[in-house]
């Protein structure tokens, strides 16, 4: 069996409510091959460790989303994964993410994430669209004048 790593204490709202703030973050390290869409990572980005769920994997990257975040993450190379979160020990007790059960419940919050991120790209998308063209940008700039 693969060692378990005390990550440290949880700061921020991205994950919330699955981890809340100050929560006990264990990880296990592994393989890009070994991970599945729904796993929970930690990755360094900007210097800073994050755990993000995955939300879609490629060969050597991965897309991850916080629960609470509108847009996804920006392709995470294999070397900046530090490993998957296995356990959370928090103020409503501990959590482990390996049983059968927290898999489903994982599913529930991926299928979270998605209703989070999916409708929100698709407005961007419309008002992308939308602003194209500058003179419908201007004419309702310039409507109350």
């Amino acid at each position: 069996m693969a060692r378990v790593f005390y990550l440290g204490d949880a700061v921020g709202v991205s994950m919330q409510p699955l981890i809340n703030q100050g929560d006990k973050l264990y990880i296990q390290k592994t393989k890009i091959s070994d991970l599945i869409r729904g796993d929970i990572i930690v990755f360094y980005k900007n210097k800073i460790l994050v755990s993000h769920r995955v939300i879609r994997k490629k060969k050597n990257t991965v897309i991850t989303k916080g629960d609470n975040n509108f847009f996804t993450d920006r392709p995470i190379d294999s070397r900046y994964i530090l490993g998957k979160l296995i356990m959370i020990d928090g103020i409503y007790g501990r959590k482990y993410l390996n049983s059968r059960l927290a898999r489903w419940i994982q599913y529930y919050f991926l299928f979270y994430s998605f209703m989070m991120y999916y409708p929100s790209r698709l407005m961007s998308k419309i008002i992308t669209s939308l602003m194209k063209g500058r003179s419908v940008l201007v004419k309702f700039l310039n409507r109350d004048s």
